[in-house]
């Protein structure tokens, strides 16, 4: 369910995206394309969607340091080829086609709706306060809403993947099934082996 609060300049939204069984998010590395998942923190997440909503001029989440809570991750490690990039590269196609469809539907197409809604009726104002004299002309703007596309939805998330727990960081990860070769820690970048 997607909810939408506005308040002064403030719009408040609730996005609901499917995890695996075991809370894990599914990314992507963009340098070897291999995915692999990571126990869901709601403050990661949020760090890792910010730049996608500031693309539209929308700033979700407040700073975390600014309410006393634990810094997020701004950067992964590709458990694979150790690669490193920021939280928001690190998402999966899927996702970040539902994340466009979810700022189109929930924000970008209610902002246009408002903007022509005000000036047609500004315009139809205007033109109204206008008329008299020998000739009188009269022009009306007339705008209709649009329908919205339909919410996008998520899911079920499979619960694929191997489960790993890392010691280096305390943190549970999955990653490909019978992959035995050397593993980067995403969140510390330390090496370390499956057994």
């Amino acid at each position: 369910m997607t909810d939408q609060h506005q308040s002064d300049n403030t719009t408040k939204f609730s996005i609901t995206y499917s995890l695996d069984n075991g809370h894990f998010f599914r990314r992507e590395c963009p340098s070897c394309g291999r995915e692999f998942k990571t126990q869901a923190d709601e403050a990661d997440l949020v760090t890792a969607m910010r730049p996608a909503f500031r693309e539209v001029g929308i700033e979700i989440g407040a700073d975390p340091d600014e309410e006393g809570q634990s810094a997020t991750l701004d950067s992964l490690h590709c458990p694979y080829c150790a690669h490193t990039a920021p939280t928001s590269d690190m998402l999966t196609a899927r996702f970040s086609q539902y994340l466009e469809r979810f700022i189109m539907r929930e924000h970008v197409l209610p902002q246009i709706d408002r903007t022509l809604a005000g000036f047609s009726d500004e315009f139809n104002r205007k033109s109204r306060q206008h008329s008299g004299g020998l000739i009188s002309i009269s022009i009306e703007a007339e705008y209709s809403r649009s329908l919205l596309p339909p919410r996008p939805i998520s899911g079920p998330e499979p619960s694929d993947m191997m489960p790993v727990h890392m010691l280096c960081c305390d943190r549970r990860i999955k990653v490909l099934d019978g992959w035995c070769d050397l593993l980067t820690c995403p969140f510390c970048g330390r090496q370390t082996e499956l057994h």
